[in-house]
């Protein structure tokens, strides 16, 4: 999957009846049904499942992120392995305060199995595309991808970690006149 496609799976789900009252995938849904069954009906989930709680599962080809809401509505999402954590839980939050926001919020939770889907799949759509490219959306990941993709942009090396970024003219210029103050 290229860098700027990174999302390929959204869907919001009940935690009680582990239906998935909603859903957009970048190609056949079904790919990612059972993924998302995995982690509805493991064991320990209700227990888990905490309001406000985060979750990253890490899988051989891609990272699976959910969260749960004080309604038990499960906010899931599927990317490459490279996807910044901060940047999807800001849209996973995003994307719960404009469906919860809308008409649908006190719907979710009676909804059934796809109920939702064609109403909401537009939406989630719409994430998905926003957020397709990590960096558009956040100034810290967006100078981590230029890092990686410029290490010569760095003294040290870029490829631990740790590097010292070297300033654009234009930062260096706007330091400069902040010191002069």
């Amino acid at each position: 999957m290229a860098e700027g496609s990174a999302i390929s799976y959204i869907c919001i789900a009940r935690a009680d009846s582990k239906d998935v009252v909603a859903q957009w995938s970048a190609s056949n849904p079904a790919e990612y049904r059972t993924s998302v069954r995995q982690v509805l009906e493991a064991p320990d989930f209700a227990v888990k499942a905490i309001p406000g709680k985060r979750f990253r599962l890490d899988g051989s080809f891609n990272t699976t992120w959910f969260t749960t809401d004080r309604n038990k509505v499960v906010w899931l999402a599927m990317t490459n392995k490279s996807y910044p954590q901060r940047t999807m839980f800001a849209m996973l939050q995003e994307l719960q305060d404009e469906v919860n926001g809308g008409s649908y919020g006190s719907q979710l939770q009676g909804g059934g199995e796809n109920q939702f889907t064609k109403k909401i799949k537009p939406v989630l759509k719409k994430y998905a595309a926003e957020y397709a490219d990590p960096a558009a959306k956040d100034d810290l990941t967006r100078v981590m991808v230029k890092v990686r993709r410029n290490p010569d942009l760095c003294v040290g090396d870029a490829g631990d970690g740790i590097c010292l970024f070297v300033a654009t003219s234009s930062l260096a210029r706007a330091a400069r006149i902040r010191s002069a103050r």
